[in-house]
């Protein structure tokens, strides 16, 4: 079964033998799981037409005995024995870290990808005691998607790691480079847009244009 890289990406960060998929809208990620991965898994998504789509999709593969299917809009209260990984994907921010916060027990790893806010998302991530253990880029058409896993332990950053990402910023993939330079070009066309009076702003904006610029001259 081929994933898309997204989603590839997300499967090879997976440490552990359960998988709680939390969003899992068509589960493509859970099927390749225990297909290739022999993962217990456990596909779990707020949308009945989503899990409509999930569940056709298993059945499809003749998975239906093996992956859990369930609907809500949180972390499920379940008994796991053992270690665990959760993968909340392609929300934003606020949304996953309501998630976490109201959730009754946190797993060994946590694998995010949030569509915004991602400084935000390192940090508060860290402070319910993970560290970020890795960091990818994946490129799906115009949209740049950063996957972060974490795995708990004690973790501290720089206010520039947790708006750049301190794996990226070692790693310097090709990847990491281009979505840099997306983001001076964000900062950029913010810039462009913002009256002269906003003066605070302005200096704040060219600021972080400033710093992504001086980060790229080290690729």
């Amino acid at each position: 079964m081929k994933l898309s890289p997204r989603l590839q990406t997300i499967a090879d960060m997976i440490r552990y033998p359960i998988l709680m998929d939390i969003g899992c809208d068509h589960a493509l990620l859970d099927i390749y799981c225990t297909m290739e991965r022999n993962i217990t898994c456990i596909a779990c998504d707020i949308n009945e037409n989503a899990l409509k789509n999930a569940r056709h999709n298993i059945e499809a593969y003749h998975l239906q005995d093996k992956i859990e299917v369930r609907i809500g809009d949180g972390l499920p209260d379940l008994t796991i024995k053992g270690p665990y990984t959760v993968v909340i994907a392609g929300m934003g921010t606020h949304t996953i870290l309501s998630i976490l916060k109201h959730a009754s027990r946190l797993p060994e790893q946590l694998i995010l990808q949030s569509n915004n806010d991602l400084e935000l998302l390192r940090k508060e991530v860290t402070h319910l005691g993970y560290q970020i253990e890795n960091e990818k880029v994946v490129k799906e058409g115009h949209i740049y998607n950063v996957i972060i896993s974490f795995l708990k332990g004690e973790g501290h950053y720089s206010q520039k790691d947790e708006w750049l990402g301190p794996i990226l910023r070692q790693q310097k993939e090709p990847s990491t480079r281009e979505y840099y330079q997306h983001l001076v070009q964000k900062e950029e066309k913010i810039l462009s847009h913002l009256p002269k009076k906003k003066i605070f702003l302005r200096i704040k904006t060219a600021r972080r244009k400033k710093i992504i610029e001086k980060e790229l001259k080290l690729f």
